[in-house]
């Protein structure tokens, strides 16, 4: 997921916004470029961030699960063809 504006955008309209990501830096820098310090803990030994609406997880997207996201109303990949 990166740092996309993407996850603010669905957050400030009541959506509870999960993105995974496999680079823990990118994870950082989402949260410091807005100055704010996640609630961090481990699910499934899955790193998570939290904080505004906005979770991210440290992981490859195929192997995370619904026990470390939550249920998944919708999944968009800002990347996608």
């Amino acid at each position: 997921c990166g740092k996309s504006v993407d996850l603010d955008w669905l957050a400030a309209r009541g959506h509870d916004a999960v993105g995974v990501e496999f680079v823990p830096s990118a994870v950082e820098a989402y949260f410091a470029e807005r100055g704010l310090s996640p609630r961090r803990e481990a699910i499934d030994s899955f790193p998570v961030s939290r904080r505004d609406g906005v979770a991210l997880v440290v992981a490859d997207f195929f192997a995370v699960h619904p026990g470390v996201t939550g249920v998944c109303d919708a999944v968009y990949d800002r990347a996608a063809w």
